[in-house]
């Protein structure tokens, strides 16, 4: 199995791994920012075409807004950039990914703490499960739900829980180990149902969220309960 994505994947990765350590699924984590960009495309071309993995998952969204926005290769200010973007961006990589063989899970990407960039990821978001929708090859989890508040906006520390949980860094834009662990349950929970990948039981405290590369700790302070 094969995580990949940008910074906020690299936060997915540490949980996903340790659930699946010493067993027979491996699990490793591959850079690739986005869909759009040239040198994005080239690494999914190598991804798929030199040795696809038996399941690839997919968190991204960040970095393809940026390039996105930047209204170089689609003008995002444009009517109708929406189709010209499925049509010459997804839909292409979809064919890619359902002609390899590997089965894709994609997550939705989590809202933000700035608001228009959460706007324009869920905007995304909905592109892609359209997109994704009638493909078999790829399942769809929503990751935006998974991690939204009581009241389905963007939380950095989940207050409705006891004790509260911190999801998201001091950035409103990448996971701590909460919100890493709460999102990597249900893809979990997928991987078990639909391929029967069983999980290492007690994984959850199996010193993953100590991977300072993926959660800094000053970026995820401990939450005060007083």
């Amino acid at each position: 199995m094969l995580v990949v994505g940008d910074s906020l994947s690299r936060g997915l990765f540490p949980p996903l791994a340790a659930a699946f350590e010493g067993g027979t699924t491996s699990c490793a984590f591959e850079l690739c920012v986005g869909f759009i960009a040239p040198e994005s495309r080239a690494k999914w071309e190598e991804i798929f075409a030199e040795n696809p993995p038996d399941i690839v998952v997919v968190l991204l969204a960040t970095w393809e807004n940026i390039v996105l926005r930047g209204n170089e290769v689609i003008d995002t200010n444009q009517p109708g950039w929406q189709e010209k973007y499925q049509r010459e961006i997804i839909d292409p990589w979809i064919e890619l990914a359902s002609g390899s063989g590997s089965h894709v899970v994609w997550i939705a990407m989590p809202q933000t703490g700035e608001p228009e960039r959460s706007a324009q990821h869920q905007e995304l978001n909905a592109l892609w499960s359209e997109a994704a929708k009638n493909e078999p090859t790829i399942s769809w989890v929503d990751g935006a739900t998974i991690l939204a508040g009581p009241d389905g906006g963007y939380v950095e520390i989940d207050r409705s829980v006891e004790p509260p949980i911190r999801l998201f860094n001091i950035d409103g834009l990448h996971l701590c180990p909460g919100g890493a662990q709460r999102l990597a349950e249900p893809v979990l929970d997928l991987l078990r149902e639909k391929f029967g990948l069983e999980s290492n039981s007690g994984w959850q405290e199996s010193g993953w969220a100590s991977d300072t590369e993926a959660f800094v700790p000053q970026e995820c302070p401990s939450v005060a309960t007083d």
